[in-house]
């Protein structure tokens, strides 16, 4: 491994010698100046060249002044009086063909009624109009043989008299829904088929009027009561006397009554006890079985101290 090392640094040497020998002196290369006459001249620095015109200034461009616009005064339309219609008009349509239209439907919550039993009425309130209706009221009158029993709305105030419910419900919005129930009882003197009518009103106008009433029809049980049979007086012919024949024995009545039959005694249920007893006997056996777990261990336990005092002695 040295060898090859000094054999390397041997040739790095020898070229470095090699390369000093072929590098140009400095004397010769002073001598070989004058023979090419190469001659250094100091470059001088040139003057700048001062400009033979005047600087031209900028000019501001022109201002031009916005001219206004004339001012148009508007002018006030002519005011138009309203004239008051005639008298004797009976109905004036909007300008823009807007109503309201109240519509109201009454359904049964029975397919019959049964006397003495509650049937229950609801009214379905819709405005399917273009335009709110103000001031709605829905009125239903109720016949005779239905007892009013309760009633409710679903917007407004209600209130009843008699067998008149009247339910107040104010403004009815576009497409808006209410809802008013009523039930009462069938008396027994009911019909074979009952009717009811409901009818709703606004303030503002109706498109259709046709629907502002419904009228529902429906069956009702009749019940059969039974009267009291009139007593009917009949004469029994009397018949001669009868001279009864002693030969004959008459039948001796039974001095024993029939004994009754006796119902068994129901048995108590099997899955439940018949007292408390079982339950206590329970509690008692597993306290019984807790407190001699504990005196094993306890045994057990001073058995362990009683061995390692007799290890200890004998040590």
């Amino acid at each position: 491994m040295q060898s090859h090392l000094t054999k390397f640094i041997a040739v790095l040497c020898g070229v470095f010698i090699f390369m000093l020998a072929l590098a140009p002196m400095p004397s010769q290369i002073a001598s070989a100046r004058p023979l090419l006459n190469i001659t250094e001249t100091p470059v001088e620095p040139t003057s700048p060249v001062n400009p033979t015109s005047p600087p031209v200034e900028p000019t501001n461009p022109p201002v031009v002044e916005p001219t206004n616009p004339p001012v148009v005064e508007p002018t006030n339309p002519p005011v138009v009086e309203p004239t008051n219609p005639p008298t004797d008009a009976v109905d004036v349509p909007d300008r823009d063909n807007s109503r309201p239209n109240i519509e109201i439907k009454k359904t049964i919550d029975q397919s019959e009624g049964v006397p003495g039993e509650l049937v229950a009425f609801s009214l379905h309130i819709t405005n399917r109009g273009d335009k709110r209706a103000e001031n709605v009221v829905v009125t239903d009158d109720l016949p005779s043989y239905l007892l009013l029993h309760d009633y409710s709305t679903s917007k407004g105030t209600i209130n009843a008299d008699g067998n008149t419910v009247r339910a107040e419900l104010g403004t009815v919005e576009v497409g808006e829904y209410v809802v008013v129930r009523i039930r009462a009882y069938v008396a027994a003197d009911a019909p074979e088929t009952g009717r009811n009518t409901g009818s709703v009103t606004n303030s503002n106008g109706d498109k259709d009027p046709n629907n502002n009433s419904s009228t529902i029809s429906f069956p009702i049980r009749q019940v059969v009561v039974l009267s009291p049979t009139p007593s009917l007086e009949i004469e029994i012919p009397v018949a001669d006397e009868v001279v009864p024949d002693e030969s004959i024995e008459a039948p001796v009545a039974p001095t024993t009554a029939p004994v009754a039959p006796v119902a068994p005694a129901p048995r108590p249920p099997r899955d439940l006890p018949a007292t408390g007893e079982s339950d206590q006997s329970n509690a008692l056996n597993i306290w019984a079985s807790i407190l001699s777990l504990i005196a094993m261990l306890g045994l057990g336990f001073g058995f362990y101290l009683r061995q390692r005092s007799i290890k200890g002695q004998r040590s």
